[in-house]
């Protein structure tokens, strides 16, 4: 975060939530990224970034490292990755590729959301680096047009064949997002498991 309003707030809520922050960077010379989202009754949500040149976007391999001699990869299970992150800035890309190789390195599971932000990048630029990224994740997340992405494929495609495709490339789950369909879930070698939406009478925020 930067050393502003946005970024002391921020560290007081996670502090408040009980989510240790002694390891949280503050950028003196980096205002904090801002994401406003309008909500609607009618319509899609408006959705504003403010992400560029941001504290986050400054984030390096560099970090991941320190990191690593901190000892802060030591007794995980998990680390779980965005597929926003390397869509922020170079340096946030070779940092989410550094973390993914320390975290296999150390013996983690790695699982990875897809959440394509097509405000922060286009799918042709999104399209090579979630393909390398995904190479080394055991579990994929993403709706049919993100996993059409990274497959190279046409996101009216079925979901499964879509699943399957992903999965070629090493994931060993694959799990697609079907909104109010459900999910579909594929693990290798298995057959897709179809798990129908749970029902509510009004969608406040997909």
């Amino acid at each position: 975060v930067g050393a502003d309003g946005f970024g002391t707030a921020i560290v007081r809520r996670l502090r408040g939530e009980g989510v240790d922050v002694s390891h949280l960077a503050i950028d003196p010379d980096a205002r904090t990224g801002v994401m406003v989202r309008e909500r609607r009754p009618l319509g899609a949500a408006e959705v504003l970034y403010h992400r560029a040149a941001s504290a986050a976007s400054r984030l390096a391999r560099d970090d991941i490292d320190r990191a690593v001699d901190r000892g802060l990869f030591e007794g995980a299970r998990w680390l779980h990755l965005t597929g926003i992150t390397p869509a922020l800035s170079e340096s946030a890309r070779a940092a989410t590729l550094r973390a993914r190789d320390v975290a296999r390195d150390a013996g983690l599971e790695v699982s990875l959301d897809v959440n394509l932000r097509r405000r922060l990048w286009s799918d042709e630029v999104a399209g090579p680096t979630l393909r390398d990224l995904v190479t080394g994740v055991d579990v994929v997340l993403g709706s049919p047009d993100e996993l059409a992405v990274i497959a190279d494929s046409d996101p009216a495609t079925d979901p499964a064949e879509l699943a399957a495709a992903v999965a070629t490339l090493g994931p060993t789950t694959v799990v697609v997002k079907l909104g109010a369909d459900g999910a579909l879930g594929l693990e290798a070698g298995a057959t897709p498991v179809l798990v129908p939406a749970v029902p509510v009478p009004v969608v406040v925020d997909p």
